[in-house]
């Protein structure tokens, strides 16, 4: 037991030293989650702002009617715009999405960026209770998926099937129609669009909300630890109660021997 106590106490009074700490800086490390996390989330606001303005950008500068009348004068008729227009349109709908997508990548890296910083900081404030490694203790961010894929939320951006059928009369048609026609389909796609904002901001809310929660979870996990290294002296110290009480019985029972044997001698010497 003695041995035992031995190995226990010194790094015992680490753990008290450590516990202590944590506790101490709980309350602080705390607020400053609180306002790390008010922080972040109005930059992901300011992004999402950021993208509403760049794609309203986008379909107001989206004019396709210079096009569909070049055609229409080129060939003097529909067939021509049928054949070339959807290549056009095809084009101006993949360059905004690979420029929004471009755009929302680099967006969300430097928010991500932003977040990993702001984890460090706390990581170095509570470095002094733990030992090696302290950042995979609190929270391994870079191991969360931080894309944002909107591919699922535009699927088809094309013209729809049947388009040039529903334009066509006797097999011509004038260049005002066809435009009339490709404005009400951009609207319709510009409305697939409205949600990518918010499916980014809330996705990229949702991860920040995840780190910080992870580092709250490891403080309460490292002061749970450091409490039941605690609890297991307090189980030591019973152990040794008991022990110290069965050796102080041990000495108790072997005086009475003693004392016996001396009187057995002492009655052998008078008979004798």
């Amino acid at each position: 037991m003695k041995f035992k106590f031995d190995q226990f106490e010194r790094p015992l009074e680490e753990i008290k030293d450590k516990l202590k700490i944590i506790r101490n800086d709980e309350a602080d490390i705390i607020v400053e989650l609180g306002k790390i996390k008010k922080k972040l989330n109005k930059s992901v606001e300011d992004f999402e702002s950021n993208i509403k303005d760049r794609l309203l950008t986008e379909w107001n500068n989206l004019n396709f009617q210079p096009e569909i009348e070049r055609l229409v004068s080129k060939s003097g008729g529909y067939h021509n715009v049928e054949g070339e227009f959807p290549d056009i349109w095809d084009l101006k709908m993949r360059e905004i999405k690979n420029g929004l997508e471009k755009y929302i990548r680099s967006g969300v890296h430097e928010i991500q960026e932003n977040v990993s910083k702001k984890q460090d900081s706390i990581v170095q404030k509570i470095s002094a209770v733990m030992h090696e490694n302290v950042r995979g203790i609190i929270v391994d961010y870079s191991k969360e998926k931080w894309d944002v894929d909107i591919d699922s939320n535009l699927k088809d951006l094309g013209l729809p099937s049947g388009f040039w059928d529903n334009l066509t009369t006797r097999g011509s048609v004038v260049a005002a129609k066809i435009t009339a026609a490709v404005n009400k389909q951009k609207a319709n796609v510009e409305k697939k669009y409205d949600s990518i904002p918010k499916l980014v901001s809330q996705r990229i809310s949702a991860l920040i909300a995840k780190t910080l929660d992870e580092i709250s979870e490891k403080m309460d996990y490292i002061e749970k630890t450091l409490q039941e290294v605690l609890d297991k002296e307090k189980n030591l110290n019973a152990e040794k109660a008991l022990l110290e009480k069965e050796i102080q019985n041990e000495k108790n029972m072997e005086a009475k021997c003693t004392k016996k044997i001396a009187d057995i001698k002492l009655l052998v010497k008078k008979t004798a």
